[in-house]
């Protein structure tokens, strides 16, 4: 996928992938990101496209984040849309794991 609702976005699929639509016109797009950071911290990489008043957050996560805590942000009134999307390729997490096979 290339584009969301008008936004350029990079996703290759081997990253769990959130994607939060936001109203920037009351609030930057750093301070919108530190409030998303509260409810998911520790997301590995974040891109951020903007659009007239309304910016994309892109948020890269190695392993699997909660639905709920992805659904929390959702009560901010400047967050407008928020799709969650797992990947279909191995994630790059996978590397840093051991087998454990004998």
């Amino acid at each position: 996928m290339q584009k969301y609702d008008g936004f350029q976005i990079n996703m290759a699929g081997d990253f769990y992938e959130i994607l939060i639509t936001a109203d920037c016109s009351e609030k930057s797009t750093d301070d919108i990101l530190d409030n998303i950071r509260s409810y998911l911290p520790g997301f590995d990489f974040a891109l951020t496209d903007n659009k007239d008043q309304r910016a994309l957050f892109e948020l890269e996560v190695c392993r699997k984040t909660l639905f709920g805590c992805v659904g929390s942000t959702k009560k901010e009134d400047f967050i407008i849309d928020i799709v969650y999307i797992e990947p279909i390729l191995p994630t790059h997490s996978w590397g840093r794991m051991r087998s454990t096979l004998p």
